[in-house]
This record gives C-alpha cells, sequence and structure tokens, in this order.
C-alpha cells in the first residue's frame, strides 16, 4: 500500500465510501418513510374502510357492490366495465369506488371514507416532506368521476380529478412538518359525488424527505508530477456554495484503500504528491456533499522505438525513424558526441550509414533520458572482376569469364542495357570477338560494379611468295615464301608434309617445276595458303646432217 504525508492535520473529520465521481446536483430525496407503497408484500402495512377481496377471487363481479379492492396486476380480472392491462406485471391497489353516502350505509362512519391510510414514522420537525403516488383511472367506458383527497395529520392538503380510461396522474404534494411531529398520519380519501365512473387504481405511495439541492460549483485541477517517480504532484480544490467547507483527501479511489483524511477550508491546495487516485470529498454549510476522484499523473518513463529499411549496397545510408513514448514531449534526440540532433513531438527520420550507434533521448523535463543503442549493417562491396582469353586468329573469338563478389547474390551481368545472363556460383564465362566492352554486374539488390576490358586480335596472316625461273628442262628455281601478320613463329607445310621453319618472316625452298598449294601455319594455328606454278623450258635438242666423206682427208659438208 502505497503512503503519503501531508503538511495538513490528519482528522477524521468525515469519512465518505463512494466510488471515483462526481455528485450530481438534481433534487435528491430521502428514504421512502411509508411501508409496502408499491403493494409488493400484498394487503398489508395500511388502513382502509373499503373491503378486501382476495386476487385469487377472480370474475366480473368479485368487486361488486361498490366499496370493495384487491391487490392484482390486471382490473379487468375483477370487473368487466375496468380497463384490461394483460401486460402488467406489477401489483397495485384497485378500487371500486363508492361515495360516502353509500359507504356509510354500510357502517362506514368515516366521512370521507378512507382508501388508504398510514402512520409514518421518523418524522423530524422543520422539515420538508413529498408525498406522492400514482393515481389511475380504471374507467373505460363511463365518464370519470373520480376526485381524490389527501389528509396529513387530519388536515385535508389536495384534491385531484382524472379523465375516464387508462388516464394516470402523478400526485405529488410538500408538505413542512412546521408542528415539529415526529410522525404523519398520511391518508387517501376518495369525494366524488358521483357514483357511477369513480373506480381507480394506487400504486407507487411514497412519504420521503426533501434534502437540500446541493449547487457547490467544485474545480479541482490537479498536476502530474514532473517526471517518472518523482513525488511533486499537485492537487487545487476551489468552490463556490454555502460556506463553510470542509475538504478532505484521501489517496486511493477504491474500496479498501488506506485512507488519510488532512482536512482544509475553503481552498486547498495539496502539493508533494505521489502519483495515484486521490478521493476528495467536500462538504458544505448545507451538509451537502460533492466527490471526485481526481488522478495525479505521472508521465511513463521515456523509451523509444527506431525503425529503418536495410542498407541494400555497401556504401549507401538508410532512413532511420525514431519514435519516443512516455516521458513529456517534445523529445530532443542526441548523438554519440552529445549533439541534439532533433526536437521533436511524435518522431524523427534522419539519414544514417552503416556502423554503430548510441543516441538518447531526453523529454521536456529533462526526465531521466532513454538509451538508443543499434548497429546498421551493410552488405559487402559488390566487386566485378574478370579473366580472359587471347584472340588465336583475326576475326577470331575468345572466352571471357566474369566472376563476382561480394553485393547479395544471385547476379546478373548486362551489355549496357541488353541481358548477357546469370551467373552460376558467382561467374559466367562468355566467347566474344575482338572489340572494348564495358558490362555490368547487377546483383540482387540491383547494386552495380563495372567491367572494362579490350579484346585484341593478330593482325591478318598474309602469305607471299616469289620465285625465280627455272632455266632448264628438268631444273629447279628457288622460291621464297613471306609471312606478315598472324603470330610468329611461322611454319609451311606442302600438304600435310612439312616444308620448313620461316626464319625473320620467310624461307626459301628450291623446287622443279609443278602446281604448288603450301599452306602457311603461325604459332597460333592460323593459315594462309600460296599457291603457285613453276614452269621450266622445253627440253633442249641438238640434231645435224653431214655429207658422207668418200675419200682420206676430205671435208663433209
Amino acid at each position: 500500500m502505497k503512503k503519503i504525508n501531508f503538511f495538513s492535520v490528519i482528522m477524521a473529520l468525515f469519512v465518505i465510501s463512494l466510488c471515483c465521481g462526481t455528485a450530481s446536483y438534481a433534487q435528491d430525496y430521502g428514504d421512502n418513510l411509508v411501508i409496502n407503497g408499491d403493494f409488493s408484500d400484498g394487503n398489508s402495512g395500511f388502513v382502509t374502510d373499503y373491503m378486501y377481496v382476495d386476487p385469487e377471487v377472480t370474475g366480473t363481479q368479485s368487486l361488486q357492490p361498490e366499496g370493495r379492492y384487491t391487490i392484482g396486476v390486471n382490473p379487468r380480472s375483477y370487473h368487466n366495465a375496468f380497463v384490461n392491462m394483460p401486460d402488467n406485471d406489477n401489483p397495485f391497489m384497485i378500487v371500486n369506488g363508492h361515495t360516502t353516502t353509500t359507504m356509510n350505509q354500510q357502517g362506514v362512519t368515516n366521512d370521507p371514507a378512507i382508501v388508504w391510510q398510514q402512520v409514518v414514522a421518523g418524522v423530524d420537525a422543520g422539515k420538508d416532506y413529498e408525498f406522492s403516488f400514482d393515481l389511475r383511472s380504471l374507467v373505460s367506458s363511463n365518464p370519470a368521476h373520480i376526485e381524490i383527497t389527501i389528509y396529513i395529520n387530519g388536515e385535508s392538503m389536495q384534491s385531484t380529478f382524472i379523465g375516464e380510461g387508462q388516464t394516470q396522474n402523478w400526485v405529488n404534494y410538500v408538505w413542512t412538518n412546521t408542528d415539529k411531529s415526529t410522525s404523519a398520519t398520511i391518508t387517501i380519501a376518495e369525494t366524488s359525488k358521483v357514483q357511477s365512473g369513480n373506480d381507480f387504481g394506487l400504486d407507487n405511495i411514497m412519504f420521503r424527505e426533501i434534502l437540500p439541492v446541493c449547487d457547490m460549483d467544485v474545480v479541482i485541477t490537479s498536476t502530474p508530477v514532473t517526471c517518472n517517480g518523482d513525488q511533486d504532484g499537485t492537487i487545487v480544490v476551489a468552490m463556490n456554495g454555502a460556506k463553510p467547507f470542509n475538504i478532505c483527501i484521501s489517496y486511493g479511489c477504491e474500496p479498501g484503500d488506506e485512507e488519510f483524511v488532512p482536512l482544509k477550508t475553503q481552498t486547498a491546495t495539496y502539493t508533494g504528491l505521489i502519483p495515484g487516485n486521490y478521493l476528495i470529498t467536500v462538504v458544505d454549510a448545507n451538509g451537502c456533499v460533492y466527490t471526485e476522484c481526481v488522478t495525479v499523473g505521472e508521465p511513463d518513463p521515456i523509451t523509444a522505438e527506431i525503425a529503418y529499411d536495410d542498407i541494400l549496397c555497401n556504401g549507401e545510408s538508410t532512413a532511420v525513424t525514431v519514435t519516443g513514448f512516455g516521458g513529456n514531449p517534445p523529445y530532443t534526440l542526441f548523438n554519440e558526441e552529445g549533439e541534439a540532433v532533433a526536437t521533436f513531438d511524435v518522431d524523427f527520420t534522419l539519414d544514417v550509414f552503416a556502423g554503430e550507434y548510441n543516441w538518447t533521448l531526453s523529454d521536456a523535463h529533462g526526465c531521466e533520458a532513454f538509451v538508443i543503442e543499434f548497429a546498421i549493417e551493410e552488405p559487402p562491396v559488390l566487386e566485378a572482376s574478370y579473366e580472359k582469353g587471347e584472340i588465336a586468329c583475326f576475326e577470331g573469338t575468345a572466352d571471357v569469364t566474369v566472376f563476382a563478389a561480394g553485393g547479395t547474390a544471385p547476379y546478373q551481368l548486362f551489355d549496357g542495357e541488353a541481358f548477357a545472363g546469370d551467373l552460376v556460383d558467382g561467374q559466367i564465362t562468355l566467347n566474344i570477338p575482338a572489340g572494348e566492352y564495358n558490362w555490368t554486374v547487377v546483383d540482387a539488390n540491383g547494386c552495380t560494379d563495372l567491367v572494362e576490358f579490350e579484346m585484341v586480335q593478330p593482325d591478318l596472316l598474309v602469305a607471299t611468295y616469289e620465285k625465280e625461273e627455272i632455266l632448264c628442262f628438268e631444273g629447279t628455281a628457288d622460291v621464297t615464301v613471306f609471312a606478315a601478320g598472324g603470330t610468329a613463329p611461322y611454319q609451311l607445310f606442302d600438304g600435310e608434309a612439312f616444308a620448313g621453319d620461316l626464319e625473320d618472316g620467310q624461307i626459301t625452298l628450291n623446287v622443279p617445276a609443278g602446281e604448288y598449294s603450301w599452306t602457311l601455319v603461325d604459332a597460333n594455328g592460323c593459315t594462309d595458303v600460296v599457291e603457285f606454278e613453276m614452269v621450266q623450258p622445253d627440253l633442249l635438242e641438238a640434231s645435224f646432217e653431214a655429207t658422207e666423206i668418200f675419200c682420206n682427208g676430205d671435208l663433209s659438208t
């Protein structure tokens, strides 16, 4: 149980057990002093000159002749000329009215005849009382001629007349006990002059003290404690009304709470209060009581929540939203260096990079700050690299393999805006010709890295030749083959037969006449063909004719 110390003297002047709430200032009444005024206990608690009929004895003639009554719920059950109330389940006094003259003929000496009478005890001198009851006409066909007169201590107070049908009047009369009586004899008498149409019902008979109207104007303000756990709350009670006032305060507004009743008068200020509910009771000079459960508030401890999206790419930032709770806004956010970053009422958003953070959030009253510790991570740097082969021959191709590391898998490769392929296990191989390339690797978060490279190719391999003339039939001559472009060293093949290595880009072979198709092969296997024909002179043939020599020493021609 919480304890509270007040600077006022504790006095048990007035203790009131009420739940939290504010008193209403409508007209209040004391307890009903009439016994069985609602007839829930049947035919008891009153005297009458009329003859009682057991309500179990029903029938259209059960209340005949006039001057009889019963305690029932539906008048039609006892007289066929009475109104029908089949849905009523509350008993009341059902009376077959009679005139005083006819009642006297039946031996009733009271004039007028008593319908209902009760001696009410517990009446205080000089106080005002209200006497009231429901009066209902039971006549459904005849014009009504009902006249009822009220007597208190033998004095005629009021007469009332009601119309036909189920017309219902609430009859009330204010009586002041000026003769200092301690009881009141209350009489309801029928003073109708006409016998026909004077049947009626009585219910809800009450005799109550009229209590003073409490019109206190009480204004109560409370100030919460500054910070959670503090004891500096205040309550100020100010009022107008019948002076003097007595004001008391107790901690706790629920039954069973420990009560402290420091007394004050007129305007009261209570300081140094701990948080909680306080029952304020004000009693004015009329004895009117005002109660109100007042709360001295307490801010919740300062707390905060942060929300942010993951950083998608290394080196980027993300928006962090800090939302403050409790305390007393506006809040101030401080960074690790103690610098004020922002002041806000509910939340604040700022961009931050990856890293560990230690911020504090304080409120407008400087209450204990809340520490916000968090870390923001980022993916590793996306790095794209490549390995390329060499193009062996002019207008040939070679493989390039692109590798991806870091970032967030999976990865894709783009050549400009054209999709080049998906990387599998962080790599992709493409076969490409010579040229300059600028490719982009894109990870699952859209982060990018570039690979830039050039694929070069050898010059076109060109084979040429120079040949000499064969001078004689079946002779030979030199043929020199030259290589340009491609990739040295070079070799020469005659068909599949190796013809020789080129030195300094040339080779000379001595060949006979014929048609030749030689293949020049460079170091990368690139080829070019030289085709030529070696021609020779026709066979040189010599012949002669001579005359016969007939004599020794002669010449032939």
